[in-house]
C-alpha cells in the first residue's frame, strides 16, 4: 500500500498547503468578525502579492462565528482570468465554486436561481441567518460583474438570509476597479461593497516575527503526539528543547539590515518568510547547529537570499 504524501511528508515541506497561525491572521479574523456582527454587506481585503491573503482566508473561514458563538457557513470563489469578463461567466464560475453544474444552455437567471437556493439551504443547514462569500483575486473582476453579488444579496435578503461578501485582491492591481466604483452610476455597488477596507500585510515588526517563529516551536507533527516542527528538523543537532524563537532578534536584525531597506519592503511576505525558515531549519541548522552567532548570521542571510525574496533578472538568449 502506498501512503498518500500528506501522511508521510512533513507539513513545512509542502509549500502549497503549509500555513501557520500568525498575528496578521488573528487581526483579520477580528476585523471580518466585526464586519459580520455589525451587518456590513461587503468589504475589501487588499494587500501585496505573496503575503498570505488566500491562506489567511482559509484559516479564518472555518473559525467565523456569530455573536452567540454559532459557526457561520462560508464559501470561497476565485476569479479566473478571462478574455471577456461577463455577468454570465461569473454566475457560472460561482456555480462551479460551490460544485453546482448548470445545464449547458443555462441562462444567468437559471444560475441565479441555483445559487439563491444553494445559499438559502446552506444557511438553513447551519441554522443560521448569516452566510459569507469570499471572492479571491477580485482585481480580475469587471465593474459590471459586481451586479451579480448585489443581485444575490437582494434575493437572499428577501428570504431573510444575510449575505456578506468580502473581496480579496492585490492592492495595486485592484485600484482600477475601486476607482470605477466611485462613479455616480455605481453608487449602489460602492455603498454595498466599497466603503470598508482592510489592508492585509506580512511581517512588519519584530514582535510579529517572534510570534510566527514561536508557531514552529509549538506546532507538532504528527499533531498532538509528534515533536515540534523545530525539533523535528534540528532536535538531533541542537536538542529537543532548543527554540527557533530564540533567534528572533538575530533574524530581525539580518532581515532589516540586509534586505528590508534595500528592497524597500513594506512587509516580509509570508511566502518568502516560510521558505526562509524551511531552508534555515532543514538545510542549515540541521547540519551545522546553532551555537556560533557569526555562522548563524550567514545561514540566515543565505536562507533569505535563497527564499526568492530577492528578485533576480534572468536573460534568456
Amino acid at each position: 500500500m502506498i501512503n498518500h504524501p500528506s501522511e508521510v511528508e512533513h507539513p513545512i515541506l509542502n509549500p502549497s498547503r503549509f500555513a501557520i497561525e500568525t498575528p496578521m491572521m488573528l487581526a483579520l479574523m477580528n476585523q471580518v468578525s466585526l464586519w459580520i456582527w455589525n451587518g456590513v454587506t461587503g468589504a475589501l481585503i487588499l494587500g501585496q502579492y505573496r503575503i498570505g491573503k488566500t491562506k489567511a482566508i482559509s484559516y479564518l473561514r472555518s473559525r467565523l462565528t456569530s455573536r452567540l458563538g454559532q459557526p457561520i457557513p462560508s464559501v470561497v470563489m476565485t476569479i479566473p482570468r478571462r478574455d471577456r469578463a461577463t455577468i454570465a461567466s461569473l454566475w457560472k464560475t460561482l456555480c462551479f465554486s460551490v460544485e453546482l453544474t448548470p445545464k449547458n444552455r443555462a441562462t444567468a437567471d437559471d444560475m441565479s436561481n441555483l445559487l439563491f437556493h444553494f445559499f438559502a439551504d446552506l444557511a438553513a443547514l447551519h441554522n443560521q441567518t448569516q452566510v459569507v462569500l469570499f471572492v479571491d483575486e477580485m482585481q480580475r473582476l469587471d465593474i459590471s460583474q459586481m451586479e451579480v453579488f448585489a443581485e444575490l444579496y437582494d434575493r437572499l435578503a428577501e428570504a431573510h438570509v444575510n449575505l456578506s461578501t468580502f473581496f480579496i485582491g492585490n492592492k495595486k492591481a485592484a485600484q482600477g476597479l475601486v476607482a470605477k466604483a466611485q462613479c455616480e452610476k455605481y453608487e449602489l455597488i460602492r455603498g454595498r461593497f466599497f466603503t470598508q477596507c482592510c489592508n492585509y500585510h506580512g511581517i512588519r515588526t519584530k514582535a510579529e516575527l517572534s510570534a510566527c517563529l514561536k508557531e514552529y516551536d509549538i506546532s507538532k507533527f504528527p499533531k498532538k503526539t509528534g515533536s515540534s516542527y523545530t525539533s523535528y528538523f534540528v532536535g538531533e543537532k541542537c536538542g529537543d528543547d532548543w527554540k527557533l524563537a530564540s533567534l528572533s532578534n538575530l533574524i530581525w536584525e539580518v532581515y532589516t539590515d540586509n534586505f528590508r531597506s534595500a528592497l524597500k519592503l513594506e512587509s516580509w511576505q509570508m511566502q518568502y518568510f516560510v521558505a526562509t525558515i524551511r531552508i534555515l531549519l532543514k538545510d542549515y541548522i540541521a547540519d551545522y547547529g546553532a551555537e556560533n552567532e557569526d555562522e548563524l548570521r550567514q545561514m540566515i542571510v543565505g536562507s533569505i537570499s535563497d527564499s526568492g525574496l530577492v528578485p533576480s533578472l534572468v536573460q534568456v538568449a
